[in-house]
């Protein structure tokens, strides 16, 4: 994957002497939305693709010629139940029941709520603005990346722990903050 999440992550600046382990726990812990492929660990081997979660396909002929028990109108009913029953199968092994979610709101939507068997925890990325405390996207988009980073180098295991992260000007808000939004912000 390319884009500013993933150049956040900065993956090719691992060093070598760690990344045996750094590569081991990402692919035990990381879990990355597709709309093509449903969902992937970070070592899963994909062709290059462009295609978002919320593209529709009403009367497209996508399923045509697949034997297919209901009819789909986009990828979120296609990938809601199978997405949900990999995360709760794999959520089973974890001491800490919870999902920390660095997805954007588009690809989380992806995820049926009602069917899943973990805490969410939403991690938010704010900054001031205007006198304002505003998302901006972009620079949520890298915060995502900075946080993945930082739960796979400090080997998260419970999501509390994500609460010492601070990069890129961003630290923990207590007050903005509940049990299940965790919320960053930047002055």
């Amino acid at each position: 994957f390319a884009g500013d999440v993933y150049e956040a992550m900065a993956i090719n600046k691992v060093e070598d002497d760690v990344l045996p382990n750094f590569l081991d726990f990402a692919q035990k812990n990381i879990r990355i939305l597709s709309g093509l492929y449903g969902i992937l660990k970070p070592l899963d081997l994909i062709q290059p693709y462009r295609l978002e979660m919320s593209t529709n396909f009403t009367n497209s002929k996508i399923f045509k010629n697949h034997q297919l028990s209901q009819n789909f109108s986009n990828l979120y009913s296609f990938w809601n139940d199978k997405i949900t029953d990999v995360l709760n199968f794999e959520i089973i092994n974890h001491k800490d029941k919870t999902i920390v979610n660095l997805a954007s709101e588009e690809y989380f939507r992806a995820i049926n709520l009602k069917k899943i068997n973990a805490n969410i925890v939403n991690v938010v990325f704010k900054e001031q603005k205007n006198n304002q405390m505003k998302i901006i996207g972009i620079s949520a988009k890298k915060a995502r990346g900075l946080m993945a980073r930082f739960i796979i180098d400090s080997k998260i295991n419970h999501h509390k722990e994500i609460t010492n992260f601070q990069a890129n000007g961003y630290c923990f808000n207590r007050d903005l903050s509940d049990n299940n939004n965790y919320v960053f912000v930047r002055n």
